[in-house]
């Protein structure tokens, strides 16, 4: 799976998705609404989902401060899993850092 067809699938649930306009953005789609940062583990399921420290910290201060969602979208051979991530942080959610 590329990256354009994860971000195709991403956009059969959010349709307003777009992909990122630069090559090297801090994240991988967005909308008015939220920004989505894909991850594509080919061949193979990971019990735990790891997430770099610089796009986590980057990304979510970004949604915060735009009043965005921040989605982790992770396609891997289980299937894709949506994480959100503002939403994770406001439960509380002990992300191992």
């Amino acid at each position: 799976m590329t990256e354009a067809e994860a971000i195709k699938q991403i956009q059969a649930r959010f349709p307003n998705v777009k992909p990122s306009k630069y090559e090297y953005s801090r994240f991988d789609a967005y909308s008015h609404e939220a920004i989505f940062e894909v991850k594509i583990r080919r061949g193979k399921h990971y019990a735990e989902t790891l997430i770099e420290f610089d796009k986590l910290a980057y990304n979510l201060q970004y949604a915060i401060i735009n009043k965005k969602s921040f989605f982790y979208v992770v396609f891997s051979a289980g299937g894709m899993y949506l994480f959100d991530v503002r939403e994770l942080m406001r439960r509380g959610h002990d992300f191992k850092l």
